[in-house]
């Protein structure tokens, strides 16, 4: 079974627990490593973690963005915006569709921030976003579809966790 995941934010250690690392149909957190990175120094990881957010979790968790910007970590939080919230049955979010996720991430101080609207635009900058120091907020904005039953995880969370 794999590890806790523990990473920088500031000069403070993060550690996010092994069983909190996928959280069915709102939360996601898998360390990476870009194609080609180098250590920053000896016994350091390359990459960082991206943090996969739907809009609704977001949205009751707004601090989160401060801290981020208090705390700079090689963290990358990735919020798809369906409009809905999907783990309490498809409900339409308030501000659905009127919330500036980038704007509310630089209010509160995250200066890398990129906003994608379509296929080709995450396809054309995607990369540089996951390569930057972080923190950073990359926002999607997906299609939501009413009516259509929460999404299940593809595998038990215990072979999610050791992949």
């Amino acid at each position: 079974m794999a590890d806790d995941l523990t990473f920088l934010m500031g000069k403070f250690p993060a550690r996010l627990p092994v069983q909190l690392r996928y959280a069915r149909t709102h939360m996601w957190a898998q360390e990476f490593c870009p194609e080609g990175a180098q250590q920053d120094s000896p016994g350091q990881r390359p990459g960082g973690v991206v943090v996969v957010n739907g809009d609704g979790c977001t949205l009751m968790n707004l601090g989160c963005l401060v801290t981020l910007a208090a705390h700079p970590a090689r963290l990358y939080l990735l919020i798809m915006d369906n409009g809905l919230y999907e783990v309490t049955g498809g409900q339409v979010t308030p501000g659905s569709r009127r919330t500036d996720f980038a704007g509310l991430a630089r209010a509160a101080g995250i200066s890398r921030v990129y906003t994608f609207a379509d296929l080709e635009s995450w396809q054309a900058g995607a990369a540089e976003a996951l390569t930057g120091p972080g923190p950073d907020l990359l926002w999607l904005q997906i299609e939501g579809r009413l009516g259509q039953p929460s999404p299940e995880a593809p595998r038990p969370m215990t072979e999610q966790i050791a992949r």
